[in-house]
């Protein structure tokens, strides 16, 4: 009888001892299962590429809401391919040397925003479908004797030498102005706009409108009494921005085309719109006013490329450039001081340019 329960007992510990081993090889694959699917969709979702970007505002800058309106597109961009953004800031042409001798996964794969040109397209691949169509100006201050008419204005500037800024790609027709005029060379839009409104000799700038806008108004105020734009408009110029890939890396082909289809669905899905309207609109917050006539009796009139016409009090406006008269650096005051750049925010030429006598007009912050 003693033997039959101690055989017993034995028996109920070695099921008991069986189950609990059993329980414990189900709860460690269950833990290592979660754990690897987990890994997995980590490793889906957050592969870090790192891409080089520089000092290009309001399109990139390290000091810019989410990097600038293009980092935000590019990082955008990657995040639908299962891809987080990581950018590496550095000068232009030093940023293309370290993408040129890229060759691995852990190094920078890609650059951005820059134009194609002849010694470009032999250094690197590109996207095939560009981040961003870009509208340049030709800047210029005013001289003694102003020349009238657009076609007068265009004539004299091509007598002039021109600003290079280290690391752009500038259109022929900018190059053999370079080449028969002279040059003077910048390190970046800031220092190429101080060479420029130094008036030490008269020159002319070529670059992005917005770039130019940004600068002028971060870096410049009162200073720019005198400074003129005219759109350049070249036929034989797209100045488009593209990405550019390190042709070192054999895994980038592959990356690249992918890259092509999530930025054209990132477009047609409307996102690509909503993120630089997000974006500027933080950038813009810190210069955006309504607009009230000091005369309640008087309308605000607005001045463009149309024609002068009446805009309500509220409006809500982005200052683009101060007239020189709302800095003290400048006495007398001239009606003209206080003319002041403006984009609208709200109305119904909302988003348009135009110009307004700041004199008779009162700007309340929105902030």
């Amino acid at each position: 009888m003693l033997k039959a329960l101690i055989k017993m007992r034995r028996s109920e510990d070695a099921t008991s001892a069986a189950v609990s081993f059993a329980l414990a090889i189900s709860v460690f694959t269950t833990l290592i299962a979660i754990f690897y699917i987990r890994s997995q969709k980590e490793a889906d979702l957050g592969k870090t590429i790192y891409l080089i970007t520089g000092d290009f505002k309001p399109y990139t800058g390290q000091s810019l809401a989410e990097n600038g309106t293009l980092s935000a597109v590019v990082e955008a961009t990657f995040r639908r391919m299962g891809y987080q953004a990581e950018f590496i800031f550095s000068p232009w042409e030093e940023g293309l040397n370290r993408l040129e001798a890229s060759e691995t996964d852990t190094e920078a794969r890609a650059a951005f925003p820059f134009r194609l040109s002849p010694e470009r397209q032999a250094r690197f691949d590109y996207c095939e479908v560009p981040l961003l169509e870009l509208e340049s100006s030709l800047f210029y201050l005013q001289p003694p004797e102003p020349p009238t008419g657009g076609g007068q204005i265009r004539d004299y500037l091509e007598t002039l030498p021109v600003i290079l800024v280290s690391g752009y790609a500038y259109p022929e027709s900018y190059q053999a102005q370079a080449r028969k005029n002279g040059s003077i060379s910048a390190p970046n839009a800031v220092e190429a706009l101080a060479i420029l409104l130094a008036n030490d000799s008269p020159h002319v700038l070529l670059e992005s409108t917005e770039v130019a806008l940004q600068t002028v108004r971060n870096h410049f105020a009162g200073r720019t009494q005198y400074l003129r734009s005219l759109l350049f408009e070249d036929p034989e110029d797209r100045n488009p921005l593209f990405l550019l890939w390190a042709r070192g890396n054999p895994n980038n082909q592959k990356l690249r085309q992918s890259f092509d289809r999530a930025l054209l669905e990132l477009k047609a899905s409307g996102e690509y719109e909503e993120i630089f309207n997000r974006v500027n609109r933080e950038l813009d917050s810190a210069w955006t006013y309504s607009i009230a006539s000091r005369d309640p009796n008087a309308n605000i009139l607005a001045e463009s490329a149309r024609g002068r016409f009446v805009v309500p009090s509220g409006t809500l406006v982005v200052v683009e450039r101060w007239g020189d008269a709302f800095y003290p650096a400048k006495e007398p005051r001239a009606s003209s001081d206080f003319k002041t750049q403006i984009r609208f925010v709200t109305g119904p030429v909302a988003g348009s340019r135009a110009t307004i006598d700041g004199e008779t007009v009162d700007f309340h912050p929105t902030q």
